[in-house]
């Protein structure tokens, strides 16, 4: 995905090469990110508050990419079957942004965005 100037490029050109990405992307709800809300004041807002939730086969054209992260999960548990082990890997990415959405948010010139997961299906 090209972004220039803070500005996502060629979209659909993007979505036809990768259809394979999208094949095994989902978007994630809102209501992983909940949690206790103290405030509305810049001093007391958390992580779930103030992330903005997208889905990378929308139109991103009107998001801010200058001083954001974004967050993508990996949701998989191949290699852990494949290697015999306990699976559970793959709720990794929603047990993450459970714990994230306390995190207080320290900085208003940063936007948070939370972009889904990658699945590895066979």
């Amino acid at each position: 995905l090209e972004v220039s100037g803070g500005k996502m490029e060629n979209l659909k050109e993007y979505k036809y090469i990768n259809k394979e990405f999208f094949r095994n992307y989902r978007g994630v709800k809102k209501n992983v990110w909940k949690g206790r809300i103290d405030g509305d004041d810049l001093d007391s807002l958390r992580w779930h508050q103030t992330i903005q939730i997208i889905d990378l086969e929308e139109n991103l054209e009107n998001l801010k990419f200058k001083n954001a992260i974004c967050f993508i999960g990996f949701s998989s548990d191949e290699g852990v079957e494949r290697n015999k082990g306990n699976v559970g890997a793959a709720e990794g990415p929603n047990a993450i942004r459970r714990e994230m959405c306390n995190f207080p948010k320290t900085r208003e010139d940063i936007t948070l965005y939370d972009a889904g997961n990658i699945f590895c299906i066979d």
